[in-house]
């Protein structure tokens, strides 16, 4: 009896240690790792984050921004059941989003996985502007996120002009929302724009205001939007 009552003690100890969370504090970044998130994680995030979130603030005007708690998981039904807990609803496709001072990731074992703890960092630094800027419009509130993620290395742009053109269709055509994800293939693209065309004081205005196109120029949307395409096309293709 004693031996089977041991047995189950220890079960019960393994069991526990194979759910249970770990915690490591890098001080502005607070981390939190679910099961099989290996532990070296941490310094490849914490170094994409403290490396350049200074200069992103600067630019963004914002004063300081609180401790950020970084929540990774590895296993993807545990990472959508808690997003579902949380929002109230899944998204499969996702591997990050953001809370109240929180960014919550799916480690997927790739270069990725950094490059989206810095994307979901500066939609915290917009929310810093703006409370209210969430997806409000969702083109420009993932287009500064991908500029400023991928402007290190640069645009991965689509292959051919007619397919960037698809995009943009259906990005104009869904304002962001739709199943292609367009505005995570060519937001780079409205970001590079908004930054050269209205410096970092128009791009601030347009977090200000909601993507208000009215407050930055006399010009209707529509030419804007065309000046974009053009702006695109003869740079990359």
């Amino acid at each position: 009896m004693r031996c089977i009552v041991v047995l189950l003690a220890l079960l019960s100890f393994f069991s526990n240690a194979a759910t249970k969370e770990s915690f490591i504090d890098k001080g502005q970044f607070k981390y939190v790792l679910y099961p099989g998130v290996d532990d070296s994680i941490v310094e490849n995030i914490n170094h994409q984050l403290t490396s350049k979130t200074p200069q992103l603030i600067t630019d963004f005007k914002v004063k300081e921004m609180p401790a950020i708690t970084v929540r990774i998981w590895k296993d993807r039904n545990q990472y959508l059941a808690y997003q579902k807990h949380l929002l109230g609803q899944s998204y499969p496709w996702s591997t990050g989003y953001i809370s109240e001072n929180e960014i919550l990731l799916r480690d997927t074992g790739s270069q990725s996985t950094m490059d989206t703890a810095y994307h979901e960092y500066v939609h915290l630094v917009t929310t810093a502007i703006n409370p209210n800027i969430i997806n409000n419009p969702r083109w420009l509130w993932e287009a500064i996120a991908c500029y400023e993620a991928e402007k290190e290395y640069g645009w991965r742009k689509p292959s051919t002009k007619e397919e960037f053109r698809q995009y943009a269709k259906i990005l104009k055509e869904g304002n962001g929302w739709d199943s292609q994800g367009a505005v995570y293939r060519i937001g780079y693209s409205i970001g590079e724009f908004i930054q050269q065309s209205y410096g970092s004081d128009g791009l601030i205005t347009l977090i200000q205001t909601n993507g208000d196109i009215s407050k930055v120029t006399d010009k209707p949307l529509e030419q804007v939007f065309d000046e974009w395409i053009e702006f695109t096309e003869n740079k990359y293709y």
